[in-house]
């Protein structure tokens, strides 16, 4: 028998540990980090977490590329970090996400296929 897997996400995720910058975030422990992308949303690692649907303004660092967006919290886990899901992001701010989501997957597929 086989137990169909839902999957929620409707954009290609990318493993990443990028800085992001939060003032909302901010704490002397640790900074904020992420930890996986997509044009939708993200995972931001975070001694921090904030109540879900609570909106706060994100900078991300994405290699050399810097994105300024909105995002509310969908989820949260205390001490760990919290599900955010962007909004009000341009076609430009999703593009160069796609961009770093493919540079870095071909990057990973051609790692892989040096160790073989």
């Amino acid at each position: 028998m086989t137990i169909p897997i839902t999957e929620r996400r409707k954009n290609a995720r990318l493993t990443c540990f990028s800085e992001i910058i939060s003032e909302a975030l901010d704490s002397q422990v640790a900074k904020p980090r992420l930890r996986n992308i997509s044009t939708g949303g993200a995972f931001i690692e975070s001694a921090i977490t904030l109540p879900t649907a609570t909106t706060i303004p994100l900078k991300i660092k994405l290699k050399s590329q810097e994105i300024e967006v909105q995002g509310e919290v969908c989820h949260q886990q205390a001490g760990v970090g919290m599900g955010v899901k962007f909004h009000s992001i341009s076609e430009a701010q999703k593009q160069i996400i796609e961009n770093y989501i493919w540079e870095n997957s071909v990057a990973l597929l051609q790692q892989l296929g040096d160790e073989e």
